[in-house]
């Protein structure tokens, strides 16, 4: 995700459906000088934004954003998670589960290594079981209004502050970013 480079503002959204709560689904996954993932916690319907700790880094803390019983198997969840430079937030299905002014903003070293759709990087095991949908990065802090107020619009790719957009339409290429 070089693309995406130094940036104190990120929005990342897309829709999810859970077919199994067994296993520790994650959404998606930045692994790099913190490791941040958006998952179901501890293969519960418990949903949660973790952005991990680094050993020996005291300013850098575990922070975490949760909401107890979010999640239905076999349910359709829109999830957006805002970085910003007053802080992040976590919503689901347009409404904001919390925020916590701690993991502001993401440096180029916290995106450039490895980011995953779908996937864990440290256990291949805890990858997503279920469907995503119309993955979008923002290269900007989305607004409450704007996550609630587009969430069910189909993009196109050449929205302003679109920075990827995977849409998995294109069964030849359902892995292609659809943006510019």
């Amino acid at each position: 995700m070089q693309f995406l480079g130094d940036l104190d503002q990120l929005t990342v959204e897309c829709w999810a459906r859970w077919d199994t709560l067994e296993e520790e689904g994650h959404i998606f996954e930045f692994d790099g000088s913190h490791r941040i993932k958006l998952v179901n916690a501890d293969m519960t319907s418990d949903l949660q934004l973790t952005g991990g700790r680094l050993p020996g880094v005291p300013e850098r803390p575990e922070v975490r954003l949760k909401r107890d019983n979010a999640l239905t198997v076999r349910q359709w969840h829109h999830v957006a998670v805002v970085f910003g430079t007053n802080g992040t937030a976590l919503y689901q299905d347009g409404l904001l589960v919390g925020s916590t002014p701690a993991m502001s903003g993401l440096t180029a070293s916290s995106v450039a290594a490895r980011f995953l759709i779908g996937g864990c990087t440290v256990n291949a095991a805890a990858g997503f079981r279920g469907q995503i949908a119309e993955f979008r990065i923002w290269k900007m802090q989305r607004s409450t209004e704007q996550i609630r107020d587009h969430m069910f619009q189909a993009l196109t790719g050449t929205e302003a502050g679109l920075a990827g957009l995977w849409n998995f339409r294109d069964p030849t290429q359902p892995g292609r970013n659809a943006a510019p």
